[in-house]
């Protein structure tokens, strides 16, 4: 256990170097041997802390399809969080919601609703996708291969009254995420991206939803963000260990940004993965959160959300898929130094996880698969999140360091300090004269007595 240490007096900044041997007493395995410090000082505030966690509840996560047992441990965790959760009307597990005009099928969204009470959650409501009548197709049909298609033109009203009915459904919501990927938007013809055609699609949408209430809220374009390698030409001047992001993307944003009826937040998602390749180094990688934000922030003052963010890549053949636990959790961490003072919101994709895939889940798995009856429980990833809110509440002013090391992650507030082992070993750390040793991949979390916080 370390001693107390005076953070609140001293404010926080991590500065990590390799000490010689002689003051490293610690057996710290190659190739990051010495001892490396983590010091004290009172500047380099990055901000006040912004950031609001949740989970998009798709593909069943703690659904009825779950062992009873499991899925209670799984809402319980859920409800932990105190969180947003986010419910897609179509898709992703989510049936039909209006097989044919004027016909409704709300029983599915009923019941993901009412997990979201049960949990206390703060409900949210992403708008896809399209029945298949509205993209052309014969009413009471649907054909999930089309699902990606938006509604035609002369749908869009239909679908904005589709919204509305929901609106009016479930008065509890209060913030829409209109469309997902701006998926089907693309101009073939131009090789682009149709910003037009989703921004008329948006308004539409926008309307329905303020004539049920101005006091819902209302985000687009909900882009991907994409990256190329770093050499490639097509490529915006946001670039970094990461690649370089793609300049089509953000021309919607801008689109967007000119030609919006209204709009209350601005939504985006991203991965640290590029589009031709794997970054060498995933931790410096995870910056990306921050570039982009910052150049959002750049063009509007809207709070900012991250639909979906995604702090591990899944490429088949290079990580095959996953990750071990101990890595994704410390790569989630480090991804929350990025996101913590850039970013208003940040959904985590799915986040049960599956037992027929490595690690019992993939990259955005925070507890077990509810249909194993040992299911349900956290993986590394959750305690991170867990600990992250508490120890950083909204307002509390961060500390970080300018230049991040290349071994030792590091997220500060008065009281707490969040520290992230980058490494594959076991590294040793001087922390205020204390010398302790942090596993690999390990994240923790010290208090202001410079004990261990736990959950």
């Amino acid at each position: 256990m370390l001693k107390s240490l005076p953070w609140a007096a001293c404010g926080l900044f991590l500065s990590a170097v390799a000490l010689g041997a002689a003051e490293a007493p610690l057996r710290v395995p190659q190739p990051y041997g010495g001892l490396h410090t983590v010091a004290v000082h009172p500047d380099q505030p990055l901000g006040p802390m912004r950031l609001k966690l949740g989970v998009s509840l798709v593909m069943d996560s703690a659904g009825d399809t779950g062992q009873p047992q499991a899925r209670r441990r799984a809402v319980a965790l859920l409800a932990n969080l105190h969180g947003y959760a986010d419910i897609w009307i179509m898709s992703m597990h989510a049936p039909n919601p209006e097989p044919a005009s004027g016909r409704f099928d709300f029983s599915y969204l009923d019941k993901r609703m009412a997990l979201v009470r049960e949990t206390g959650s703060t409900p949210v409501i992403t708008l896809c996708c399209a029945p298949d009548w509205m993209k052309g197709a014969a009413p009471g049909t649907t054909d999930w291969t089309r699902q990606a298609e938006p509604p035609r033109p002369e749908h869009y009203a239909d679908f904005a009254e589709l919204a509305r009915r929901i609106a009016l459904r479930y008065p509890q919501v209060k913030h829409y995420l209109v469309w997902s990927e701006i998926r089907g938007f693309w101009n073939p013809a131009q090789h682009r991206w149709d910003g037009e055609g989703y921004t008329a699609f948006y308004n539409k949408v926008y309307d329905a939803l303020k004539s049920v209430s101005p006091e819902i809220k209302v985000g687009g374009p909900y882009v991907p963000i994409g990256k190329l390698l770093a050499a490639q030409a097509e490529a915006s001047p946001i670039r970094g260990p990461y690649g370089a992001v793609m300049g089509g993307t953000l021309d919607v944003v801008d689109y967007w940004l000119r030609n919006k009826h209204g709009a209350d937040f601005i939504a985006v998602d991203g991965t640290v993965r590029d589009r031709d390749g794997i970054p060498g180094d995933l931790f410096a990688s995870e910056a990306f959160y921050a570039d982009a934000s910052r150049w959002i922030r750049s063009r509007s003052n809207l709070p900012l959300w991250w639909a979906e963010w995604y702090a591990a890549p899944e490429t088949p053949g290079t990580y095959t898929g996953t990750l071990p636990h101990d890595e994704q959790a410390a790569l989630l961490a480090q991804s929350l130094i990025a996101l913590a003072p850039n970013a208003d919101v940040a959904l985590r994709w799915t986040p049960e996880g599956d037992a027929s895939k490595a690690y019992e889940g993939d990259q955005e798995s925070l507890w077990s698969d509810t249909r194993e009856s040992d299911g349900g429980k956290p993986f590394p990833a959750y305690d991170v999140l867990d600990n992250f809110e508490r120890c950083f509440p909204l307002g509390a002013m961060l500390r970080g360091e300018r230049e991040e090391s290349a071994y030792v992650g590091v997220l500060a507030a008065p009281g707490c300090i969040m520290l992230v082992n980058k490494t594959a070993s076991d590294l040793g750390v001087a922390l205020q004269g204390q010398r302790i040793v942090l596993h690999r991949y390990e994240t923790v979390f010290l208090d202001d007595r410079g004990g261990r916080r736990r959950r």
